[in-house]
């Protein structure tokens, strides 16, 4: 249900603000975003257009906008069992089969329709205490027409363990992105079930630009 600030302030009581919720009737907001007609190239978000133009002022050399993480695992996994998962979460996430280009002077992203992941690994035994090193040679600058804009390392450590490292461009994430696709990937490694998406962000920029170019946010604006 829809709620305003003043129906708040004028039911400050939690039991009035409950009969007032309770009285609106249920409206789903499970299609206030559709899908995307399938198409050549997609329209960029308004943070999608910042983040490429940022990182073109940045330079080619710049990690600026990249975003780094990982994960320390018990043990070693079976790295051609991580390979092969990260290849279905690619399956299942455009954004990471997504790059960027100009399209009638204007960027826009593209989409492949698959994207043979390897993922690389470390040749040697690295101690536990290198592993920031790891990271500062691991982490390189994206070229945003290039695919894929992400890249992961499975590291041996000489104390059994084992690290995960991935490095992303924001144009295609954020930190919650990062973590969400590190624990995806761990499910399908673990051969859980993970539900199929609704909707991918391709289609949050077509709708976004929709209610751009349509006016719904002038209101606002003018406001």
């Amino acid at each position: 249900v829809q709620i305003f600030v003043k129906d708040i302030l004028e039911n400050p009581i939690i039991k009035d603000l409950s009969d007032l919720i309770s009285s609106k009737s249920y409206q789903s907001n499970n299609n206030l975003i559709p899908k995307a007609e399938t198409c050549e190239f997609y329209s960029v978000s308004s943070a999608q257009k910042r983040t490429y133009y940022a990182s073109i002022v940045a330079g080619n050399n710049s990690t600026l906008y990249n975003i780094s993480g990982g994960l320390i695992l018990d043990k070693l996994p079976d790295a051609q069992k991580l390979e092969n998962a990260f290849n279905e979460l690619i399956k299942r996430q455009a954004s990471l089969r997504t790059y960027f280009e100009i399209e009638n002077n204007e960027v826009v992203q593209k989409i492949k329709d698959n994207i043979d992941f390897k993922l690389d690994l470390e040749t040697e035994v690295v101690a536990e205490n290198q592993i920031k090193s790891v990271f500062d040679n691991f982490v390189k600058p994206f070229a945003l027409s290039t695919f894929p804009l992400f890249r992961a390392k499975l590291v041996n450590l000489n104390n059994g363990k084992a690290l995960l490292a991935i490095d992303m461009h924001h144009i295609i994430s954020d930190g919650t992105s990062l973590s969400i696709l590190i624990n995806d990937v761990c499910r399908i490694y673990n051969d859980e079930e993970i539900p199929e998406l609704k909707i991918d962000y391709k289609d949050y920029s077509v709708w976004e630009n929709n209610k751009l170019n349509n006016g719904d946010f002038k209101e606002a604006e003018n406001y």
